[in-house]
């Protein structure tokens, strides 16, 4: 990919639902610039520094890569915890 796709994200968490897009190169730089982003402006109330990290230490400690939905072009998702609740990312390459 030459250009940078964009990606549109969709975050689950405590009842509410998060939506907003990031331009990157792939998948994972798409995953690290929608955590900069969401710790950055706060977005999700109470966790975006949590939901954030969570992502991060996915990405870099533990190598889980965004995991591709089956059945689906340009579909993945992220899980995981931040305090204490259930976090769930999709994100879809979107046509611009």
């Amino acid at each position: 990919m030459d250009e940078d796709a964009l990606f549109t994200a969709i975050c689950d968490f405590r009842g509410g639902t998060y939506i907003s897009q990031i331009a990157a190169k792939d998948i994972e730089r798409a995953v690290r610039a929608w955590a900069d982003r969401i710790e950055q402006s706060k977005d999700i109330p109470d966790a975006s520094t949590e939901i954030a990290n969570d992502a991060r230490f996915h990405l870099d400690q533990l190598d889980i890569q965004p995991t591709a939905i089956s059945g689906f072009a340009n579909v993945w998702c992220i899980s995981g915890l931040a305090d204490g609740d259930q976090v769930l990312v999709n994100f879809v390459q979107t046509a611009r």
